[in-house]
């Protein structure tokens, strides 16, 4: 046991910290966690995060975008906000997963939330393990890859976000072994 400004730590916790891997950070939901980065119709970069977790009971897999920024106004993300959303039946989210000359790509819909100002949360929810998101994420194995999500506009086609996770082979194996029990049998690897 470690201790840290004398507070006991556990080695797991120092090395989950110390070596990048960001499975439920504290104050975080659960799941894996990535870093990357969002362009928007205007062209302006800016941080955006990226969740995946697995709900094995249920076999329910989710896969959420957060625009850091979400004042920018690339796109209006009341279209994608709440139950009674515009657009919560559109396939304008499109995610792929690119590894090892190999590319996967799906389309669905997301719903949507207002998070910590500024920032926006879509949401691709796949609660049987049988749709897109376990198309997307039964394609993630133990290489190093890229995962890309554009995110269109429901309104105006000319407004979009890009949003590009590199992900290195160990956090790919944290996804992989996270959703594998979530994916229907066939599917898990």
């Amino acid at each position: 046991m470690l201790s840290l400004l004398g507070t006991p730590m556990l080695l797991p916790l120092l090395f989950a910290v110390t070596s990048g891997v960001n499975i439920n950070p504290d104050g975080m939901p659960p799941g894996v966690h990535l870093s990357g980065q969002l362009r928007g119709s205007g062209g302006i970069v800016r941080s955006a995060g990226l969740r995946i977790n697995c709900f094995p009971p249920e076999k329910s897999l989710l896969i959420e975008l957060t625009d850091l920024d979400a004042g920018r106004g690339d796109i209006d993300y009341r279209d994608f906000a709440g139950a009674d959303a515009a657009a919560k039946s559109k396939p304008l989210s499109h995610v792929s997963w690119n590894a090892a000359g190999q590319k996967t790509a799906v389309s669905s819909a997301a719903t949507g939330a207002f998070g910590y100002a500024p920032s926006f949360v879509f949401t691709i929810d796949d609660r049987d393990g049988n749709g897109a998101a376990a198309t997307l994420l039964h394609a993630i194995g133990n290489s190093a890859g890229t995962l890309e999500w554009l995110q269109n506009g429901f309104d105006d086609p000319r407004h979009s976000l890009s949003a590009t996770f590199a992900v290195d082979a160990e956090h790919a194996r944290l996804v992989r072994d996270l959703v594998s029990p979530c994916l229907s049998s066939g599917q898990g690897g």
